[in-house]
Protein backbone atom coordinates (compact mmCIF):
# COMPACT_ATOMS: atom_id res chain seq x y z
CA UNK A 1 0.00 0.00 0.00
CA UNK A 2 1.30 3.43 -0.91
CA UNK A 3 1.92 5.97 1.87
CA UNK A 4 0.61 9.16 0.28
CA UNK A 5 1.99 11.43 3.01
CA UNK A 6 5.57 10.16 2.67
CA UNK A 7 5.41 9.97 -1.12
CA UNK A 8 4.25 13.60 -1.34
CA UNK A 9 1.74 12.52 -3.97
CA UNK A 10 -1.39 13.68 -2.15
CA UNK A 11 -2.98 16.79 -3.58
CA UNK A 12 -6.05 16.96 -1.34
CA UNK A 13 -6.91 16.63 2.32
CA UNK A 14 -9.95 15.18 4.09
CA UNK A 15 -10.55 15.92 7.76
CA UNK A 16 -13.03 13.82 9.70
CA UNK A 17 -14.28 14.25 13.24
CA UNK A 18 -14.80 11.12 15.31
CA UNK A 19 -15.11 10.34 19.01
CA UNK A 20 -11.72 9.79 20.67
CA UNK A 21 -12.53 6.11 21.27
CA UNK A 22 -12.98 5.50 17.54
CA UNK A 23 -9.79 7.41 16.78
CA UNK A 24 -7.92 5.14 19.19
CA UNK A 25 -9.42 2.03 17.55
CA UNK A 26 -8.46 3.21 14.06
CA UNK A 27 -4.96 4.17 15.16
CA UNK A 28 -4.45 0.82 16.89
CA UNK A 29 -5.72 -1.12 13.87
CA UNK A 30 -3.34 0.76 11.57
CA UNK A 31 -0.45 0.14 13.96
CA UNK A 32 -1.22 -3.60 14.12
CA UNK A 33 -1.24 -3.78 10.33
CA UNK A 34 1.95 -1.75 10.04
CA UNK A 35 0.37 0.97 7.89
CA UNK A 36 -0.67 4.59 8.36
CA UNK A 37 -4.18 5.68 9.30
CA UNK A 38 -4.48 7.22 5.82
CA UNK A 39 -3.60 3.90 4.20
CA UNK A 40 -6.08 2.05 6.41
CA UNK A 41 -8.94 4.42 5.57
CA UNK A 42 -8.14 4.37 1.83
CA UNK A 43 -7.96 0.56 1.87
CA UNK A 44 -11.36 0.41 3.61
CA UNK A 45 -12.84 2.87 1.12
CA UNK A 46 -11.60 0.81 -1.83
CA UNK A 47 -13.04 -2.40 -0.36
CA UNK A 48 -16.46 -0.79 0.18
CA UNK A 49 -16.40 0.77 -3.29
CA UNK A 50 -15.73 -2.61 -4.90
CA UNK A 51 -18.60 -4.28 -2.99
CA UNK A 52 -21.22 -1.68 -3.93
CA UNK A 53 -23.49 -2.08 -0.90
CA UNK A 54 -26.17 0.36 -2.05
Amino acid sequence: MKDYNKAKTADARIDIRVPSEIKQEITQEAKERGITVTELLLESYRMLKDVDIR
